[in-house]
């Protein structure tokens, strides 16, 4: 197994993990500020994160302020690391962190220098912790000197209502519901959520020690409007720490769950910190801020070498805010959001990356579409050629000139609205109209697919595609499952192409166009048969609750050589075939065992990688199998959660199946 590389110089988004958490640590030798990342992978284990620190520093100087180093990894300080951490240079530390550890444990780590390499070597428990029984938390952490009396405090973001409180009380009565049913079943007549809130909370845990010797024992107070009452926010809240009005008292801009920043104005007291929701901040022209997802936080302030005050986010995506001052309403306005930036290295997608890999700019080499969980696309070129893949930066893909990016809103995904601005984009390409030149499908969060015809090349041989516009069925919207990869194939050689999918209840079937000149029109469809004339069953559909449907990742290839094109399939669930917890998210194939032409299929069997299940990631790993060397042998391409888009060579897989498919 391997990565796939970038050309060295190509300016790429900081991508190397699935979550991180930004820490502003002391300056380098040199004098550059660095930063201190908590970088959480999921493809090395099924049950959690895999926690790493990694160093990495501005090197792109005034012109080039985005420009940071590549990570340089150091020795993490045990079970008690976290992604819950923040600087500690206020308690005398700059090149330290404290940190939120099992139990609600306070930790603080401190670094030596040995042969050049910063080291996290020592950790010393520095309290305990606690809230309310039905508060979760501290999962944020930040320190500030609230009290303005040289102390720094903890400031925890906490939650309570989610997942107990949140969900409809659905029960198993949609179970097998078809897709649209189950959908519904969580929204009111009026089409708002069902279920509960996600409701956060910013608590404060007092230093009982001193600055140079902090302890933090015992129950946590929550921030309090004037009133005397918790401010809430929408999920968990995340605090930085701010003074941007310049009265030398400790301000907050605070994250949650539903992209806004909000900023708490203190107005109290030396000593009484007093806080003032002022709500969001705002754009230069005045309007809300907003976050691109709800996943990314504000972690720290600092300054960036173009001397800007800059605001770090970090979580799922590792960037920044410029802060352009404060409006006349006495609210910090804050410039575009920007992605951190690092020169080559490896190729990542962006979360949850689908990885679609095609010849995309027809130059006869294999290039990459990548869907992510954002709801965006991305085109990543092969500049190196088909014998020596190198590939460019990332780049939006574009439908009617401008970027594709599909969100389902508040009340469009299953899930509520933790998840409005997810939308899962899944990608399949092929040549669906029939012109010779391959277009793009998505399958979504919301359970329908979009079809974007391409329209030709522009000046430079890449495809235009014109705006998308929904599949439909009949009169009305084609509805299928969720979080779906479909795959566009001639599966039965009769020279045009099909729509490979799972139907409204997660069975594998074939769609077909009904009108040459309206190819977003399709017929009802027909399922595929197992050897015992039964339907694939190829998600989690029967699964209580039923979120567990859909997310299938389909590609069609041909595994056999044999000349027919095989079905392989990334899933979320052991329900082919089931396991004690349900939960096994893995690589399956099923052999065409017909002709070109009367494709029939066998049983579903695994994909094996050193003599075990081939299962990555903690959702739904995402095959593509494409001969990306130029060797005439196939690679198996899979994209998961974090971002890695893992290459695995033939000789590394067995199928199951296929006598001595490998050693």
């Amino acid at each position: 197994m391997r990565l796939l590389r970038h050309e060295p110089d190509a300016r790429i988004p900081f991508r190397e993990a699935l979550l991180s958490r930004a820490m502003v640590l002391g300056a380098d030798a040199a004098g550059d500020a660095q930063y201190l990342l908590w970088l959480g992978y999921d493809h090395l284990s099924q049950r959690g994160l895999t926690g790493r620190l990694a160093f990495t520093r501005h090197v792109g100087g005034p012109d080039e302020p985005t420009l940071l180093s590549r990570p340089v990894f150091v020795e993490a300080c045990g079970p008690e690391m976290t992604r819950w951490a923040y600087a500690a240079d206020r308690f005398g530390y700059p090149h330290g962190f404290v940190s939120i550890g099992p139990e609600w444990t306070v930790w603080i780590h401190t670094s030596e220098t040995e042969y050049g390499v910063r080291l996290f070597t020592q950790k010393e428990q520095i309290g305990q912790v606690s809230t309310p029984d039905d508060v979760v938390g501290p999962v944020n952490l930040a320190v500030a000197d609230l009290g303005g009396d040289g102390i720094p405090d903890l400031i925890g973001g906490c939650f309570c209502g989610y997942p107990d409180g949140y969900w409809p009380p659905v029960g198993d009565r949609t179970d097998n519901a078809p897709w649209s049913e189950i959908v519904k079943s969580r929204f009111d007549e009026n089409g708002k959520w069902r279920g509960g809130s996600e409701r956060g909370f910013l608590y404060r845990f007092r230093n009982v020690g001193t600055a140079q010797a902090p302890r933090f024992e015992g129950h946590g107070a929550p921030l309090v409007d004037p009133e005397g009452l918790p401010i809430e926010f929408f999920g968990v809240a995340t605090a930085c720490p701010v003074d941007l009005d310049g009265d030398g008292d400790v301000d907050l801009i605070c994250g949650q769950c539903n992209g806004n920043l909000i900023y708490l104005e203190n107005i109290g007291e030396p000593g009484a910190p007093q806080f003032v929701d002022r709500g969001p901040v705002r754009r230069p022209d005045r309007t809300p801020w907003e976050l691109v997802t709800r996943q990314s936080q504000p972690a720290a302030v600092n300054r960036d070498p173009a001397g800007r005050t800059i605001i770090l986010l970090s979580g799922i995506h590792f960037g920044c805010v410029p802060v352009i001052g404060m409006g006349d309403d006495g609210v910090p306005i804050l410039g575009p959001e920007e992605t951190f930036l690092t020169a080559g290295g490896d190729v990542h997608g962006p979360t949850f990356s689908v990885p679609a890999a095609v010849d995309w700019d027809g130059d006869g080499d294999i290039d990459l579409i990548v869907g992510a969980e954002s709801g965006a696309v991305e085109f990543i070129e092969n500049t190196g050629g088909p014998q020596s893949p190198r590939f460019a930066a990332p780049v939006p893909l574009l439908a009617g000139g401008k970027p594709i990016r599909i969100t389902p809103g508040p009340e469009g995904d299953v899930q509520g609205p933790q998840e409005s601005s997810w939308g899962y984009t899944n990608p399949a390409v092929g040549d669906w109209t029939g012109d010779g030149t391959d277009d793009l499908i998505l399958g979504t969060s919301l359970g329908r697919m979009i079809l974007y015809r391409n329209t030709g090349r522009d000046r430079n041989g890449m495809p235009m595609l014109a705006e998308g516009v929904w599949l439909r069925q009949g009169d009305g919207t084609f509805d299928t499952v969720w979080r779906q990869r479909p795959c566009i194939a001639d599966i039965d050689a009769d020279g045009r192409t099909e729509l490979i999918a799972l139907d409204p209840q997660g069975r594998l079937a074939v769609y077909r166009k009904i009108d040459s000149a309206d190819p977003a029109l399709l017929d009802e469809g027909t399922l595929l048969l197992d050897p015992d004339d039964q339907p694939y069953k190829l998600d989690g559909h029967q699964n209580r609750g039923s979120v567990l449907a859909g997310r299938t990742k389909l590609w069609m290839s041909d595994v056999t050589g044999t000349g027919t094109l095989d079905v392989l399939f990334g899933t979320i669930l052991g329900k082919v075939e089931p396991v004690p917890d349900g939960r096994v998210p893995t690589v399956r194939w099923i052999a065409n065992i017909g002709t070109p032409t009367v494709p029939r299929f066998g049983r579903a069997r695994d994909v094996t990688f050193n003599g075990g299940p081939l299962a990555l990631g903690r959702h739904t790993p995402t095959p593509c199998m494409v001969d990306i060397d130029g060797d005439g042998e196939p690679e198996m391409l899979i994209g998961i959660d974090c971002g890695a888009l893992l290459l695995f060579e033939p000789s590394e897989l067995r199928f199951e199946g296929i006598p001595g498919s490998a050693s």
